[in-house]
């Protein structure tokens, strides 16, 4: 009789987890306008049928009317079918809306005639991050309603966070700290789409090699936080050799004893994978490029069971 009420309880059980498994939403719903541009070309008094995407918690297409709006209804407007009529010469944003989920900007660009300027295209990027300190040349090109390019104009050039980067007049960005930054280009005060640009740190990686016949293997990653704290990380592989008292150090010198007396000691280790050390609290002095190696330790014997070059 108990064998058979547990099985009646398991079997319950796993219909409750199905259950559960099948109710749980999946991802989160998304709104897209279709529009591959993200931006609209219009002459005035001329219209444009929009339509979105809407892929609800399952992943699925779902039919919904959206609300629909416009930042500026003097340039154009957008009625309840998502027909968007130009209205005067100038840009505004439009978006949709549905159940609080919100999509991405589209830029409406309305022109008066044909030969005006109505687009203005940033070529893409050689590549979308860049480090501290790294500069990327960009370029940016305007088009008037029949397609064609306008050679005409000074281009404009306008980031949306000068803390994170920085970009001259002749469109070179130069990246200042972590984040991400959104560069408009503007000619004859037609502005581009923004694009952006992440920019990250000069982070440092090496691969654990074992000394002496010991065992270290795994990567290690010298990198700035939000904060500009150095961290050091040890990948989700890291696997070392262990005796009493195995700890993490910073180094200029291979040798253990030396590594001993004049590394930087990061903290004891007693497992394998991920790692993470501050190294900023165990010396606020130490920058990315101070130390070459980072070293796995056997402290009371000084004997280096693996190390990380940096500069390998």
């Amino acid at each position: 009789m108990r064998k058979i009420l547990g099985m009646i309880f398991l079997a319950t059980l796993s219909a409750c987890i199905g259950t559960d498994v099948v109710n749980d939403p999946l991802v989160d719903p998304t709104l897209t306008i279709e529009d591959d541009d993200k931006l609209v070309t219009l002459l005035v008094g001329d219209t444009e049928q929009l339509t979105v995407l809407y892929m609800n918690e399952t992943g699925a297409a779902e039919s919904v009317d959206p609300i629909w709006m416009v930042d500026n209804s003097d340039i154009a407007t957008v009625n309840n079918d998502g027909l968007v009529t130009a209205s005067a010469k100038g840009q505004t944003n439009l978006r949709a809306t549905f159940n609080g989920i919100s999509s991405l900007d589209v830029l409406i660009s309305v022109a008066e005639n044909m030969d005006d300027i109505v687009k203005v295209l940033i070529t893409e990027p050689e590549k979308s991050k860049i480090d501290v300190g790294e500069m990327l040349q960009l370029s940016a090109t305007g088009w008037n309603l029949s397609n064609m390019q306008v050679v005409d104009g000074v281009v404009t050039w306008e980031v949306d966070n000068e803390s994170v980067a920085t970009i001259s007049e002749a469109g070179v960005l130069t990246g200042i700290s972590n984040g991400n930054v959104k560069i408009t280009a503007s000619i004859d005060g037609v502005n581009s789409v923004p694009v952006e640009v992440e920019v990250g740190s000069n982070a440092l990686t090496a691969q654990f090699e074992g000394r002496s016949g010991y065992t270290a293997v795994g990567t290690a990653t010298l990198d700035t936080n939000d904060d500009g704290d150095i961290i050091l990380t040890l990948s989700d592989d890291f696997r070392t050799s262990f005796a009493l008292g195995t700890f993490i150090y910073l180094s200029n010198s291979t040798s253990g004893s030396e590594t001993k007396g004049g590394g930087l000691q990061l903290g004891e280790i007693t497992t394998n994978g991920a790692k993470t050390f501050n190294v900023s609290q165990a010396n606020a002095s130490v920058t990315l490029n101070t130390y070459r190696y980072v070293i796995v330790l056997c402290f009371p014997a000084s004997i280096t069971f693996g190390l990380a070059d940096f500069q390998k």
